[in-house]
């Protein structure tokens, strides 16, 4: 799993090399709650992989609360103090919002662990041209992790 976020912040970091900056700022939009196991190990491998690529990240539980998921991403988007980019799940079917929000911002997106349903693509059209911040999605492939774990 830590490899899977260290290839996360390392697209990012790739994201802002190319860019000419310097150190890059993220703000996560955890969907669960610290005391939930699965994100608050989620938060901890996000760290981890930050820590060790010299990346500033700021990580937010919205305890399954998609109005306050909906406001901080307004706020972060927003804001005076903007990071360089926003990871985000789709959890909560919040994705296309967070999109719209985006326009203009200039913070790049990274939408993680759950991406757009079929429904919502449908909706929102071709992304690369709606949506140019819109870095992609990063989702594990559970059927091939499952099996590879039942092997081993």
């Amino acid at each position: 799993m830590i490899r899977f976020f260290n290839g996360c912040l390392l697209l990012l970091v790739w994201g802002m090399w190319s860019s000419g900056a310097c150190a890059a700022s993220v703000v996560f939009l955890n969907p669960g709650s610290a005391p939930d196991p699965y994100w608050s190990s989620y938060s901890r491998f996000m760290q981890t992989a930050a820590d060790r690529l010299g990346m500033s990240l700021k990580i937010h539980y919205t305890h399954r609360d998609t109005r306050a998921l909906l406001t901080l991403a307004r706020q972060t988007l927003s804001g005076p103090e903007r990071p360089d980019y926003l990871v985000f799940s789709n959890e909560l079917n919040v994705a296309p919002e967070i999109l719209r929000l985006s326009v203009g911002s200039g913070v790049r997106l990274l939408a993680v662990n759950n991406t757009f349903t079929e429904d919502q693509l449908s909706i929102l059209g071709h992304l690369p041209d709606r949506y140019p911040d819109f870095l992609g999605s990063l989702v594990a492939n559970d059927e091939e992790g499952g099996y590879l774990v039942a092997s081993s």
